[in-house]
């Protein structure tokens, strides 16, 4: 995936006609904070990106410019503050569930060789599930009853 930059921010505003300032009105800041944000000067948090995406109509926006500026997915929901965005809760359940995956392949190859007494293996498998349970558990929260 592309490095996304703030230039991309500029240009999807500039697709859709939208003029700085009614961008800024609709996401609640200053026309000054959309100039910085579209200059480099300063980044919006992932909040502003998916009111961003939403108000522009881009899917992926948010996503695109979440894996460009962090550097592992777990940086990317666990120092961000108050991240409230359901893709992050999807994302990052995802994530979770993909670490327990190749522990399952070599506890399956295991097992069928007849090798059952690996427990730095079982223990690891166990940490990482619990991880994956309770991300899938939050995320099964923050789905609204009705859509």
């Amino acid at each position: 995936m592309a490095e996304f930059t703030n230039m991309d921010l500029k240009a999807a505003r500039e697709s859709r006609k939208v003029k700085k300032w009614q961008l800024a009105n609709e996401l609640g800041v200053s026309e000054d904070t959309i100039y910085r944000w579209e200059s480099g000067s300063q980044r919006p948090d992932p909040d502003d990106v998916g009111n961003i995406e939403r108000f522009l109509g881009i899917p992926g926006l948010w996503h695109k410019w979440m894996l460009s500026h962090y550097d592992s997915y777990r940086e990317r929901y666990t120092d961000v503050p108050d991240v409230n965005h359901l893709t992050a809760e999807i994302v990052r359940m995802k994530h979770e569930i993909m670490d327990v995956m190749p522990l399952f392949d070599e506890i399956e190859r295991d097992t069928l060789n007849g090798e059952f007494n690996k427990p730095e293996l079982w223990e690891k498998f166990k940490k990482e599930s619990l991880e994956a349970m309770a991300a899938i558990q939050q995320t099964l929260e923050r789905i609204p009853d009705e859509f």
